[in-house]
């Protein structure tokens, strides 16, 4: 058939094991101002007045971009520089002083960082209430009478005991 003109994708990263490649056409849309337009069985992608690339949709909805993937060698890996707010997201939100050591310290090959934090409390951190309570540096205060507090722990079913019992129970009075 006619050869088209290539369509260059920004952001992607391209997993050549994964069966059927991924492709959000709402965030074409949106962050690269493609218009979509359907008719039958086919999609078309314009951008600027012009149709850039079109899609045959499945009798099941799932829609396959016509052509083919081209690709340098170079493409398999991602090697530029990520901001440090998507590695936090990236490491699931992991403190971002941890990841600035990570990457200075060379522990994590390939972890190359531009920018930083944008100023603020991150929303997820925040929603997910990521904080941790400190732990206390004493021993904590013992009660003043015998049975005030008592901690018990059961453990079972077990195998039966030469007695016939299954479960195994432990009462610690604080006090003592």
């Amino acid at each position: 058939g006619e050869v088209q003109p290539s369509v260059l994708f920004h952001e992607v990263l391209h997993v050549p094991s994964l069966a059927s490649n991924l492709l959000c056409v709402f965030s074409l849309m949106t962050k690269r101002s493609y218009t979509l337009h359907g008719k039958g069985t086919t999609l078309s992608f314009e951008l600027g007045g012009r149709t850039r690339m079109t899609a045959t949709v499945t009798e099941r909805d799932i829609g396959y971009l016509d052509g083919r993937t081209v690709l340098a060698h170079g493409a398999n890996a991602s090697h530029a520089p990520i901001s440090l707010e998507r590695w936090h997201y990236r490491f699931g939100h992991r403190d971002p002083d941890v990841i600035r050591r990570m990457s200075k310290d060379g522990s994590v090959t390939g972890l190359k960082i531009t920018g930083g934090m944008p100023s603020g409390i991150c929303k997820p951190c925040l929603v997910g209430k990521q904080s941790r309570a400190a732990i206390p540096r004493g021993p904590a205060r013992r009660r003043d009478e015998p049975l005030a507090l008592v901690h018990w722990d059961l453990k079972g079913p077990l195998p039966r005991s030469l007695d016939g019992s299954f479960y195994m129970g432990l009462a610690l009075d604080d006090h003592s």
